[in-house]
């Protein structure tokens, strides 16, 4: 199962978040759905001023 559906509680209890894990997930979600450098991973790359 894909854990996008996560993403509103992290974002709630960011303090607590594993950005490893996070970023991990939205990887995965990525390599599923959609083309190489534009999913999730790279906007929230984009969002945390992560150079890529």
């Amino acid at each position: 199962m894909d854990a996008v559906h996560n993403i509103p509680y992290l974002v709630q209890h960011w303090d607590k978040c594993d950005e490893d894990l996070l970023r991990g997930m939205l990887e995965d979600f990525d390599a599923k759905y959609n083309e190489p450098g534009q999913g999730l991973a790279a906007l929230y790359d984009h969002a945390c001023g992560v150079a890529g």
